[in-house]
């Protein structure tokens, strides 16, 4: 079963958050923490929410989308 937009938009928050909490937690600078997301064969617009929901690295083995339709920045 794919995971609705909101469950994208929840899970990349809850992720973002625990690596926020854990870098203080060692005494390092979230900021200097970055989270990829390995989309793995999926639409553009399930892209595009990844995106929009503070993701700005992208992994991808096998494009099979149209790059003009994913919004970057």
């Amino acid at each position: 079963m794919e995971n609705s937009f909101e469950e994208i938009k929840s899970n990349i928050k809850r992720i973002k958050e625990t690596l926020d909490n854990t870098a203080i937690k060692f005494n390092r600078n979230p900021k200097d923490i970055r989270l990829m997301a390995v989309t793995k064969m999926n639409s553009a617009e399930r892209v595009n929410v990844a995106l929009n929901s503070g993701i700005d690295l992208i992994g991808e083995n096998k494009v099979n989308i149209n790059l003009g339709n994913i919004h970057f920045g």
